[in-house]
Formats: structure tokens, sequence, C-alpha cells
């Protein structure tokens, strides 16, 4: 049986294993916060962590509408370890300043996923904001030799700064939003293949470096600009 709501208000460094509750809070971590097991949570103040650094190692799943928010209030980074599922009923957020590190997959219910920091990729990632409204928004940048693959449904999904200029993904795949946007440059070490149904805007330097190359499917606009 879930446990009521559980508020960690001060600790330098947090360990735990399986949590199942109605909510989960945690502030005041002025140091590592490590989630060992899985994270489970019924109710529609979902999961809501701020540390300095924080890693999950387990799967998360949230109902009853519960988001996932995650504060970085440092520089180390927000690691989701490989082979994490996260699936939840509520939105992703990302905040602060500390890097994402991820070899996982991300599912919500038609609901927001946002990442405020550069993230690099550690296994091949899914991210999926179910087939009505949800954006994926990258603010920072996306980097790492994996597969990422996205899909938005009838949300939008934009990358605000560069994608592959440091370490190129191996495959980039769009399978549906609405629009699509590359505010910068975007290097792919293998296929980009995006399927949008209204306006992909690309804005800067585009390029693929195998023969797999380049499928763009607009049904209304494509804006290319440099």
């Amino acid at each position: 049986m879930p446990l009521t709501a559980i508020s960690i208000t001060s600790a330098n460094n947090l360990t735990a294993g399986i949590i199942n509750a109605a909510s989960l809070t945690g502030s005041g971590i002025t140091g590592l916060a490590t989630f060992n097991g899985a994270l489970a949570t019924t109710g529609s103040s979902g999961i809501n962590l701020s540390a300095n650094s924080l890693t999950l190692n387990g799967n998360v799943t949230t109902t009853g509408t519960g988001p996932l928010a995650i504060a970085l209030t440092g520089t180390s980074p927000l690691t989701i370890a490989n082979g994490v599922a996260i699936s939840l009923d509520g939105a992703f957020t990302q905040t602060g300043t500390g890097s994402v590190v991820m070899g996982g997959s991300l599912v919500t219910t038609n609901d927001l996923i946002s990442f405020a920091s550069g993230v690099t990729l550690t296994a091949d990632v899914s991210m999926n904001t179910g087939a009505g409204a949800g954006n994926i928004v990258f603010s920072g940048t996306v980097d790492g030799a994996y597969g990422l693959t996205l899909t938005a449904g009838t949300g939008s999904i934009s990358f605000v700064d560069t994608v592959g200029q440091l370490t190129p993904p191996t495959s980039l795949t769009i399978n549906s939003a609405t629009n699509l946007t590359l505010s910068q440059g975007v290097v792919i070490n293998g296929p980009f293949a995006s399927t949008v149904s209204t306006l992909s805007t690309i804005s800067g330097p585009l390029s693929t470096t195998t023969s797999a190359g380049l499928s763009i499917t607009t049904e209304h606009l494509l804006s290319i600009t440099r």
C-alpha cells in the first residue's frame, strides 16, 4: 500500500531505494541524491526534487496527473541510468544549470517534456508525449553517439541549441509533431528522418554523415534559413 506524501526538506547526501507514495518532495539537498529503486506516486503532486546532483537508477512512474519536476541547484548533473524507463501521467521538467546524462526512455500522457540544460546520450533514447498535445523542448545542446527518437503527436518539438556539435548522435528520428524547430546547427552521424504535420523550421547548418542521409516530410511548409 502506498505511503502518503513524503517530504524531505534538508540533507547533505540522500540515498533511497524503492519508494511508493502519494507524492514525493525533496528540497534542500546540497550534495548528491541517489535513487536506486523504482519510484512511484499516485497523487496529482507527483515527484518534485531539488538537489545539487541527482541520479535515477530505477524506473519512475506517476499516475493521477502527477509530474516529475527536477531542479538542479548546482553545476553537477542529473543522471538517468541506461535502461531506466520513466512513465508519467504529467509533465517532465528539468531546470537549473547542471547538465543531463541520459540513457533511458521517457513517456508522458500528452504532457510537456522540457530540458533546460544540455543533454548527453549514453544509450539509445526515446521520448514520447503521446498522440495528443505535448511539446518536447531541448533548451540546451544535445550530444552523444547514440540514437534519439522523438514522438510528440500533435505537440511541437524544439531544439534551441546545437545538436551533435561535440559528439553527433548516430540517428535522429522524429516520428510525429505539429511543428519542428531546429534553431542551430545539427550534425548526425547516421540518418535523420522527420515527419511533421505543419511546419519544419531549420535555421542552421544540417548535415548527416552516412548514405542513409536525410528525410524530411512536412505536409504544409518547410523553412530553411542560414
